[in-house]
């Protein structure tokens, strides 16, 4: 999946994730816990606040450009049909940020290069 926001209702990793998060909130959780966690980019409340949200749309953006490369190799092409569900809707915002020069050049070299 390329990330480790793992929804709550995802079983025993879901709850595990939480609970995590929550001896983390209540300064429960061994520091290096913490590190090794924030070392394969887990977020904490706080982290999310503060961070993240760039973070997280890098992931977000990493985790979509892998699954265009893969939609490249599997059908010759990008031009994924906007009603290809997230892949989809990803590919025509990275059209319409780049049309209005709000996308970072290095990522339309990357999405240029695929």
């Amino acid at each position: 999946h390329g990330h480790c926001n793992v929804p709550r209702g995802q079983g025993e990793l879901g709850r595990w994730v939480r609970y995590q998060r929550e001896y983390h909130s209540k300064n429960q959780l061994d520091q290096a816990k913490v590190d090794r966690l924030r070392g394969i980019g887990f977020l904490f409340a706080g982290d999310a606040r503060a961070a993240s949200r760039k973070a997280w749309g890098e992931v977000c953006w990493e985790t979509r450009f892998g699954e265009l490369k893969q939609y490249r190799n599997e059908h010759g092409h990008c031009n994924v049909p906007r009603g290809q569900g997230e892949l989809g809707r990803w590919v025509r915002y990275q059209r319409e940020y780049h049309s209005k020069n709000q996308l970072d050049q290095a990522k339309v070299d990357r999405l240029r290069g695929i």
